[in-house]
């Protein structure tokens, strides 16, 4: 399958927060599938041409490369709607984006780009139904995972307690200082936190010498300081569950379906809630091991982006390069 990417190479676009999460985790699944894989880095690309000559740039390649499978993961309006239409109108290419916040973004953004593709996927299971109405919109559901390329290394000897890596928000500060407050060392990192973002592997290199990673359920949106926002379940309880950590999560009706509670995840809903679950994990170190046992079992044969993407190429109908990937 000759395949062209196009997203962000750099998290938010910006080249000094580093590589981007979809770049770090979708482009080693999806090279794994394609016999020729081809990225189209839209920030690079928009600030060495910018924005009319990217579109024809676009264009250009699917005209001279013919790519069987155009996979994109939108980020803001770097595109133009009515290009990506003519490519899945006028072309043999077949094209998709994965959507990446749906659960706050579907109104204001999602809606009005998904005509323009032949496929969309969404993490969504309300925005999934809400696709499904739009004429000739083609949704699949799926769900976020782990590149399992980039994991795991579980170490008896923890270099932490308890680790959260994710971007500082205040809820979540205010989680961390509480557990702090009450004898808990908590690790945290990501944009916005002193100790900072994790680069490449570190992340897993983390995760996979604590003893508990955390989880929080929130999604960011713009009126996050008005109102709390709906639970978003995101990649992070799937990178907790490859790394063998043990996963204590928020709550999340979502990730029920996708972890046993008790069994393979720890669940809290509460500040004193999260307290208690850390505290009972860090003094039996017997149900500590056993719940990260079975998550990291739970997540490696079933929570992998290639057998996501397995999934969304068959359902799109690629199937001539997905034989020995749908393993489960």
């Amino acid at each position: 399958m000759k395949l062209l990417y196009v997203a962000l190479r750099h998290d938010y676009g910006d080249p000094s927060r580093g590589h981007s999460f979809e770049h770090e985790t979708f482009v080693p699944a999806l090279r794994s599938f394609a016999t020729e894989f081809i990225y189209f880095e839209i920030d690079t690309l928009l600030r060495v041409h910018g924005f009319g000559r990217m579109q024809s740039l676009l264009w250009d390649i699917v005209q001279r490369q013919q790519p069987d499978v155009l996979f994109c993961v939108l980020f803001e309006n770097q595109l133009d709607r009515a290009v990506l239409r003519r490519i899945s109108t006028e072309s043999a290419t077949v094209t998709l984006n994965w959507f990446c916040d749906d659960h706050w973004r579907f109104e204001a953004f999602s809606r009005h780009w998904a005509p323009s593709f032949n496929w969309v996927a969404t993490t969504s299971r309300e925005a999934f139904h809400a696709y499904q109405m739009l004429p000739g919109v083609h949704p699949i559901l799926t769900q976020w995972a782990t590149n399992i390329g980039a994991s795991p290394r579980i170490d008896a000897d923890e270099a932490h307690d308890v680790v959260f890596i994710g971007q500082w928000r205040p809820i979540r500060e205010r989680y961390v200082r509480y557990l702090r407050a009450h004898g808990i060392d908590v690790a945290a990192y990501g944009h916005g936190w002193p100790a900072g973002r994790l680069r490449g592997n570190e992340m897993m290199e983390v995760l996979g010498s604590s003893r508990i990673g955390l989880n929080f359920s929130e999604a960011s949106s713009t009126s996050y300081r008005f109102r709390r926002p709906k639970p978003q379940l995101k990649a992070r309880p799937f990178e907790l569950g490859a790394s063998g950590t043990a996963i204590v999560s928020e709550d999340d009706p979502d990730i029920r379906g996708f972890y046993e509670p008790d069994k393979e995840i720890v669940i809290f809903k509460t500040r004193r809630s999260l307290y208690r679950a850390v505290r009972e994990l860090l003094d039996d170190e017997e149900k500590r091991s056993r719940i990260a046992t079975a998550g990291h079992q739970r997540t490696l044969l079933e929570h992998t982006y290639t057998q996501r993407f397995a999934r969304i190429f068959s359902t799109m109908g690629v199937r001539h390069a997905l034989t020995t990937k749908l393993t489960t």
